[in-house]
């Protein structure tokens, strides 16, 4: 009971220092209020003189201020009167306030208050003690000063009612309450007017400081229009900006290949997934074995390319056809006649068109030159080019800092009979299938596992192994035939249709270009009778009537017009065979595919991503 006491005090209080402020506010800014009051005052106070006598001054004194304090407090509850409704709506929503501060807090709290306010009228409690509330002197005190100014030639402000609506709102009259109250009938037969709000109206409760209770701020209104318009307008520029942020980073991402067309690559991409999770699944087909991405010639638009042993077979046989559509979401299907592509480390029969200075020995080492593992006897393949660790092991491993990696194929650089690898697994160059003297210029240091058996759930990106170069071996930052290597790019920005070369232990120096990118394809490894599958390869087929890979060319770096690097070469054609064009481009022009020719692709190489080869192994150009 105390603090609901407590509570009661400071809203009685701090009503009677509203209703005092009211008061003397409105006898400052209206003088025909204050000089009203002075005259009823001086009139009070000669009717009550007359039949008085007074023993002494002192006594006289005493009955004219007394005589003025009740005056001003009979025109304060008139006052109170007129501004009751505006008193009770505060009063309300400070004992809301309260009631809901101290919800909970302590038992039956909020109990005791509702059966304090359900029994007493809380604004008649107000109405009540407000009589005994004012400090005469101080009213009395402004009275003489505004009559006096009003005397003196100060003008006469336009008298201001004491509640008055606002330009657009409607008045409307509440009855005051007329049980449990001692004001006279002329306050309780004043009609008191408000204005309703329009706006949600928050209350701020009465501020405590050094024991005195503050008037609680005015009730401010809350504009929720404009803040909101500004939020949705933030809210729209960041989505606008992320929107336009996102497709810049994407056409910096895709490079040319989204120059034109953006929305089309990625739509291409979507499908060739869904495609490939169709088509390439095991017992899905047994002719399919590569599903890429292309360009129709002479446009920007993307196609879906589907490659197949044998164009006039079964195409699927879960479900069984022997057709595919011609479109699939809005993309042209084109159909390609490829064999199967394999692993090319084993032995070829060597033509005399090829130039044996790759698989010579070379006391400077170069990229582009034979070298294999030790343990494969029979096989032999390519040193790709040399490469570091990169600044994070570089900055972690402050020995790695002088390492210098030779890259080529796992299945070059390692032995996939055995597991893991051991002190045996040394990089021979030449490879240990060529017949030139052999010897240990490095040491396999690292590998990507190649996933055998598997399916297109859990697809290998890289064919790819590192060597770290014996201390005292010399190297060359050069590929035979073709230079230095100047920079790479990323697998994403690697164009379709540009021109490539790559230097080989087997073919030397050959020229293509990119035919299909984010290739999903079957590799089979005959030397082992196995089968990998990999995904986001590339196609590369040669710009002449010749082969761009043969077995031995495993492990070669591919690199652009500028020399950049773009991908490693792990697979492609095993046999060499004729073509059934005499024109590798006529083969593949866009008329001969409408005309129902079906094109074969021969002699063409498959490559990892670079990109993807130094993030596997977190190493760097040797620049």
């Amino acid at each position: 009971m105390p603090k609901q006491n407590e509570i009661f005090r400071q809203c009685v209080e701090t009503a009677k220092e509203e209703i005092n402020n009211d008061l003397k506010n409105a006898i400052r800014q209206n003088p025909v209020i204050a000089e009203s009051l002075r005259k009823e005052i001086q009139k009070s106070i000669s009717a009550k003189f007359q039949g008085k006598n007074f023993s002494s001054q002192k006594e006289k004194n005493l009955f004219i201020q007394n005589t003025k304090s009740q005056l001003i407090q009979e025109f304060s509850v008139n006052l109170v009167g007129a501004q009751i409704q505006k008193i009770t709506a505060r009063t309300e929503m400070r004992k809301q306030y309260f009631i809901n501060r101290h919800k909970g807090s302590e038992q039956g709290f909020l109990k005791l208050c509702s059966e304090r306010i359900d029994a007493l009228d809380f604004t008649e409690i107000i109405r009540k003690e407000v009589s005994s509330g004012f400090p005469a002197n101080e009213v009395i005190a402004i009275v003489n000063v505004e009559t006096d100014k009003q005397a003196s030639g100060f003008p006469v402000q336009t008298p201001i009612p004491l509640s008055s609506p606002g330009p657009s709102e409607t008045p409307s009259p509440s009855p005051l309450p007329t049980e449990k109250t001692n004001v006279n009938s002329t306050a309780a037969a004043t009609p008191a007017t408000f204005p309703s709000p329009k706006k949600t109206i928050l209350p701020f409760p009465p501020v405590t400081v050094a024991g005195k209770v503050s008037p609680p701020e005015m009730p401010r209104e809350i504009d929720y229009l404009t803040p909101g318009l500004a939020i949705s307008a933030v809210l729209f520029s960041l989505i606008l900006a992320s929107f336009l942020a996102k497709h810049l980073f994407d056409k910096w991402k895709y490079g040319k290949n989204a120059l034109n067309n953006l929305h089309g690559l990625k739509k291409a991409i979507g499908v060739k997934n869904e495609l490939t999770e169709k088509w390439l699944k095991k017992r899905r087909s047994a002719n399919i074995h590569a599903i890429g991405i292309g360009k129709i010639d002479g446009t920007d638009e993307y196609c879906i390319q589907v490659f197949v042993e044998n164009a006039n077979g079964e195409m699927l046989e879960d479900p069984p056809t022997q057709l595919l559509p011609e479109r699939y979401q809005n993309l042209p299907i084109f159909i390609y006649e490829m064999p199967r592509a394999d692993f090319l480390s084993f032995r070829v029969n060597l033509e005399d068109d090829f130039s044996d200075e790759s698989r010579q020995p070379h006391e400077i080492l170069k990229g582009g030159i034979s070298g294999a593992n030790a343990n494969l006897a029979n096989d032999f393949g390519t040193i790709g080019y040399f490469f570091r660790p990169n600044f994070i092991d570089s900055a972690a491993h402050i020995f790695l800092k002088k390492h210098v990696y030779l890259l080529s194929n796992s299945h070059v650089f390692v032995d996939l009979t055995k597991e893991g690898k051991d002190d045996s697994d040394l990089i021979l160059h030449p490879s240990p299938g060529d017949p030139a003297a052999s010897k240990a210029v490095a040491e396999l240091y690292d590998y990507a596992p190649i996933i055998f058996g598997g399916d297109v759930e859990k697809p290998n990106f890289v064919d790819a192994a590192i060597a770290k170069l014996f201390r005292g071996q010399t190297h060359s930052k050069e590929i035979a035939r073709i230079g230095k290597v100047e920079d790479y790019l990323s697998k994403e920005q690697v164009e379709l249709r540009s021109n490539c070369q790559k230097v080989g232990r087997t073919t030397g120096l050959t020229r293509g270009r990119i035919f299909s990118i984010h290739l999903s394809i079957w590799v089979k490894y005959s030397a082992k009778g196995k089968e990998a599958f990999f995904k986001d390869q590339f196609l590369i087929i040669p710009t002449d009537n010749s082969s761009f890979v043969r077995g031995g060319d495993s492990g070669s770096l591919v690199v652009n017009d500028a020399n950049k690097a773009v991908g490693l070469i792990f697979a492609g054609a095993s046999e060499k065979t004729a073509f059934q064009f005499p024109d590798i481009e006529e083969a593949l022009d866009l008329e001969n595919i409408l005309a129902a020719q079906t094109p074969r692709i021969e002699h063409f190489g498959v490559a990892n991503s670079i990109s993807d080869v130094m993030k596997t192994f977190r190493i760097k150009l040797d620049v």
